[in-house]
């Protein structure tokens, strides 16, 4: 089943595809894919796109990405498919540990950016800028 893309689920700078290229989405996009544009795509996560993002080889199942002094590990697994995040600084959770996983069935770029941006307020980016769209 394809998913489509929602303007809902998109913020200006989330990276989707064109014609099988990637592009930056900008409020243009934003309101093509609103209108009902089925051009755009959102981009399925692989290792050679997470590694692009930044994320290292832990282990033969998982990606990671280690932010703040690690107090963020962002941890993609391979095998299951689904993405982690652990949080070891700050949280206490029934006395007996200040660490958490979230544990999410994320598939696509645009979703993973998100999901990054409301733990660091950063951006997730790659390390090949995307084109921006033309007309």
């Amino acid at each position: 089943m394809k998913e489509e893309l929602k303007a809902s689920d998109l913020r200006i700078g989330n990276i989707i595809e064109k014609y099988g290229k990637p592009i930056t989405v900008d409020l243009g996009i934003l309101q093509k894919i609103q209108n009902g544009s089925i051009v755009y795509k959102p981009i399925k996560l692989t290792e050679e796109l997470l590694i692009k993002l930044g994320f290292d080889r832990e282990n033969t199942s998982c990606l990671s990405l280690r932010l703040y002094d690690n107090s963020y590990l962002f941890a993609y697994q391979l095998d299951h498919k689904y993405f982690v995040s652990v949080c070891v600084e700050g949280i206490d959770i029934d006395d007996r540990s200040d660490e958490f996983d979230v544990k999410l069935d994320i598939v696509h770029l645009h979703k993973l950016q998100n999901f990054y941006f409301s733990f660091t307020s950063e951006e997730l980016t790659l390390t090949e800028t995307p084109c921006p769209e033309k007309e």
